[in-house]
């Protein structure tokens, strides 16, 4: 099993879960075996970071890393509904270190984002119509 977690570094020069999930600059991507024990830990750059289509990329971005499972702080209907169709799982997490994260992970103490919001994001979704704010 793949988890990745969109991740940014923090103050503390940490890895934590971003707060949105086209918000991030890397992925950290745990890799455990069938009995959940951990093999591998990889961090990459988030490679469609910036871009204005970066939250349309990155769900493909997932799919190619092979991930079961994403955990993020927000996510945006679109990206989320993507994922889904694709059998990932979509975690909420709040920003806290991806450790930390991964550990609540494994204790089952993450919920699955049935609604995620976005945080701190100007792309709003109305019923089926897509709005972009400037600021």
């Amino acid at each position: 099993m793949i988890v990745a977690i969109p991740s940014n570094i923090s103050d503390e020069n940490e890895l934590v879960v971003s707060g949105h999930f086209s918000g991030s600059k890397f992925i950290e991507m745990y890799e455990f075996d069938e009995n959940m024990h951990q093999i591998s830990i990889k961090v990459i750059e988030n490679s469609v970071y910036g871009e204005h289509t970066g939250q349309c990329k990155l769900p493909g971005l997932m799919k190619r890393f092979s991930a079961n499972v994403v955990i993020t702080g927000g996510i945006g209907k679109r990206a989320r509904s993507i994922l889904e169709a694709s059998g990932i799982k979509v975690y909420q997490s709040q920003a806290i270190t991806n450790a930390e994260a991964i550990e609540r992970f494994l204790k089952d103490e993450l919920e699955l984002c049935s609604d995620c919001e976005h945080h701190g994001d100007h792309h709003h979704h109305h019923e089926g119509h897509h709005h972009h704010h400037t600021h």
